[in-house]
């Protein structure tokens, strides 16, 4: 039936408007949960294990998909948990104790370098760096990343300085798959990359300029828990445009004591 002139059209009620929004979140909770639970999965056995028409699990599979939250796994059209669920598992999981240590260290570094100060936990499942605490500088020019950005390991100063510190067979784990190029200063050669890592202990930081950004230098230095292992990375991230080289040495010394004194245990030497 058509409304005429003297017609009143339905209006959707608000509150079932809200149950319909709620059913349907919780429909793509429970189908991101299920593709956790059983991944790699294709959406015909996805659709069984949730007893849903396969088209409705295609459909949420792609809205997952478009938010980052799924991703493909293979060619065969099977599905597993994308890039938004580790960020996610990176900020959830920094310890209030990481964030508490790091916060003073991370506001003197701001005060000595006026540039923006990161915090960074390594997600290896990801192949990636969380950000997960930041303090600002006052340029009016800076660099900003929202927090739970996760950045790759191979081409940032965050991720260096956490593979340089990382177990052997972790580090070999990493290198075995391809490292993608970002910008042309991009380190792609899993040899060249090892001999860059086993350098930075010794220097006390890790250094990146236009490696994953081409507009952006960073500098890093591990933070280190109570048994001595590596559980976050401090950085400071600038434009590249403000970076002189030979203020390196002394920008990488100064990171490089805000990580000493954010951290547990001494663990590098700075």
């Amino acid at each position: 039936m058509t409304s005429g002139p003297d017609q009143i059209s339905p209006r959707r009620h608000p509150a079932a408007s809200t149950g319909r929004e709620t059913r349907s979140l919780l429909n793509g909770l429970t189908l991101l949960q299920a593709v956790a639970q059983h991944q790699p999965i294709g959406v015909g056995d996805l659709s069984r294990v949730l007893g849903v028409p396969k088209s409705s699990a295609q459909r949420s599979l792609l809205t997952l998909e478009s938010e980052g939250w799924l991703q493909r796994a293979d060619a065969h059209s099977r599905w597993q948990v994308g890039p938004s669920v580790f960020a996610l598992t990176g900020v959830v999981g920094a310890s209030a104790d990481l964030k508490t240590r790091a916060r003073p260290a991370m506001q003197w570094l701001v005060e000595q370098l006026n540039e923006t100060i990161h915090l960074t936990v390594p997600v290896p499942a990801s192949r990636s760096a969380v950000l997960v605490e930041r303090v600002e500088c006052d340029q009016v020019i800076r660099s900003m990343h929202p927090i739970g950005t996760a950045f790759p390991m191979h081409c940032t100063a965050a991720g260096k300085a956490l593979l340089a510190v990382t177990g052997q067979g972790a580090l070999e784990h990493y290198l075995e798959q391809p490292l993608e190029r970002y910008t042309d200063r991009t380190i792609t050669d899993a040899d060249l990359l090892r001999k860059e890592l086993t350098g930075i202990p010794t220097l006390g930081y890790a250094l990146n300029i236009g490696e994953n950004t081409n507009e952006v230098a960073s500098f890093a230095a591990p933070v280190f828990d109570m048994r001595g292992q590596a559980e976050a990375a401090i950085a400071v991230s600038m434009p590249r445009a403000r970076y002189v080289e030979t203020d390196a040495g002394n920008i990488g010394q100064l990171v490089a004591e805000a990580a000493r004194r954010a951290s547990c245990t001494p663990g590098i030497e700075s």
